[in-house]
């Protein structure tokens, strides 16, 4: 599944349209689907999605299925630590992303 879809199925259980995501985001409406299907769209961008679709980043990149992708290219007896070292980026790049999200907020609500 794409970061594309992943998208539109949270559009549509919000019952919203990517045409109001992409105004939401200041963005032109092609602009955000090629972002969406390239996955080229910047972070600064995922940010702002995640808050306005009220999801955290891992819900686009299934951080689940990075784990297991790593896991199966990593061969040894090191795989107990880079699943370790990978939780930690995911938990500390949400940390992030939450902390933009609220500062976000505060700064719309002022």
């Amino acid at each position: 599944m794409t970061v594309k879809d992943i998208v539109d199925d949270l559009l549509k259980k919000e019952k919203r349209s990517a045409s109001w995501l992409s105004k939401e985001m200041g963005m032109t409406p092609d602009g955000l689907r090629l972002g969406l299907l390239k996955e080229s769209i910047k972070y600064s961008s995922i940010v702002q999605l995640c808050g306005i679709l009220g999801v955290k980043a891992g819900v686009l990149f299934g951080e689940g299925e990075v784990l297991r992708t790593a896991i199966d290219d990593k061969q040894g007896n090191d795989d107990r630590q880079l699943v370790r070292l990978l939780k930690e980026q995911v938990r500390d790049k949400q940390l992030i992303i939450d902390l933009l999200i609220k500062e976000r907020r505060a700064i719309r609500d002022e």
